[in-house]
């Protein structure tokens, strides 16, 4: 990941939740990569928010998603997966497979 490139930013639904987009493909594992994109997101505290999980194709490994801070541990399956993380405090937010190979993190922003 090139330090110069912009951090994403969650977007807010219509319903004013917070959406964290993450999407999930193994491939990118099989290849060196991580099977998560973008890794590093950012996201509003104060903020009612769920992670949207979109996952493409055989997941292998990435089939399961950590949010260890959160104890939260869930099965992905093809389409989208979401999971309700409520309001959000300022702090990260760590995600992984299920081996705990590949991750990223949610930065919870002040603002």
């Amino acid at each position: 990941t090139k330090t110069d490139q912009p951090i994403p930013l969650a977007r807010v639904g219509a319903d004013g939740i917070q959406v964290v987009d993450i999407g999930v493909s193994y491939g990118d594992a099989e290849g060196g990569g991580a099977p998560f994109a973008p890794t590093i997101i950012q996201a509003k505290a104060g903020l009612a928010t769920r992670v949207a999980f979109h996952a493409a194709g055989d997941l292998g490994g990435a089939s399961v998603v950590v949010l260890q801070k959160r104890g939260i541990e869930k099965g992905l399956k093809p389409g989208e997966t979401s999971v309700d993380l409520g309001v959000l405090s300022a702090g990260d937010i760590g995600f992984s497979c299920g081996t705990g190979m590949y991750g990223g993190v949610i930065k919870v922003i002040d603002g």
